[in-house]
């Protein structure tokens, strides 16, 4: 098989991703916060304070939080299901996924996320459907991409 950039192993068959103003939010206060940041660390560079080390800390966990929240998304690619949550990343094979369901969020008392029922009673909660979905498109938007990944699911 070939790698060519119109090769179908490229294009996702399925690709979730958190709403545009959601990600436009989040680059951009990312943005300002990891400038503010760095900004007083530059400064307590300058003037010798302590305070730097903590600045650092910020700033590392600051770019890592928004690294990760921008790169979360559930894509298909053949036979895998690729899942970038908050956390970690974790790639599935169709083989070892034995559904689909909307469940509760641990630690989250309103939100609703679809969770991968893996083979040996794991769950995986995909992060990126995400919701409080009390009204609106919500529970619209929720059941459109569930229907996507069990179609997926099921087709061989």
């Amino acid at each position: 098989m070939s790698n060519a950039p119109g090769d179908q192993k490229d294009h996702p068959a399925v690709v979730i991703r958190p709403p545009l103003i959601q990600r436009v939010f989040v680059l951009v206060f990312f943005l300002v916060w990891c400038g503010a940041v760095a900004t007083g660390f530059v400064v307590a560079v300058a003037h010798g304070s302590p305070a730097a080390i903590f600045l650092a800390i910020m700033l590392a966990f600051g770019a890592t939080l928004g690294y990760r929240m921008l790169r979360m998304c559930v894509e298909v690619h053949g036979n895998e299901l690729l899942v970038r949550n908050f956390s970690r990343t974790k790639r599935v094979s169709r083989a070892d996924i034995e559904g689909f369901r909307v469940g509760p969020l641990t630690g989250q008392p309103f939100g609703k996320a679809i969770q991968v029922l893996i083979r040996g009673d794991e769950l995986v909660p995909l992060d990126v459907t995400v919701g409080t979905y009390f009204f609106g498109r919500g529970n619209e938007l929720l059941e459109r991409r569930m229907d996507e990944l069990r179609r997926w699911l099921a087709s061989s």
